[in-house]
């Protein structure tokens, strides 16, 4: 790759390979067969070689990839797994975001319809 991150040097860039940002370590820019561009973050985590990627291009830009791969390179000098981190982060906002299913609430819907069901005398004149 040349030595430019111009953003029209990145968006020419055709060849399908992965190109090495010079200036942030582990920092690649991967061109697809099919022309798409994906910010990838390459590093080591227990003698295992990993790729995570941070977005695509030109969606993210190359500032806020370099930040991404600064902020995953501190994880891991921490000994923390970015990738594992990103997919717990992810699996607690799906279960703060998914509806949360009380069985008191659906039991007392249940008992009030059966409630309104009865007539005068108190016998139940239908089930829900």
């Amino acid at each position: 790759m040349t030595n430019s991150t111009d953003r029209r040097t990145l968006l020419s860039l055709t060849t399908p390979q992965r190109y090495s940002i010079k200036d942030t370590r582990g920092l690649h820019l991967w061109v697809r067969a099919d022309q798409r561009k994906f910010w990838i973050y390459r590093f080591t985590f227990n003698g295992i070689r990993k790729d995570a990627s941070l977005g695509s291009f030109p969606a993210v830009t190359l500032a806020e990839a370099r930040a991404k791969a600064l902020k995953m390179k501190g994880m891991v000098l921490n000994g923390v797994n970015p990738i594992e981190e990103k997919k717990k982060a992810q699996q607690e906002s799906a279960l703060n975001a998914a509806p949360k299913v009380i069985f008191k609430k659906y039991a007392m819907q249940a008992h009030g319809q059966r409630l309104q069901a009865q007539d005068v005398s108190g016998v139940p004149t239908a089930w829900c």
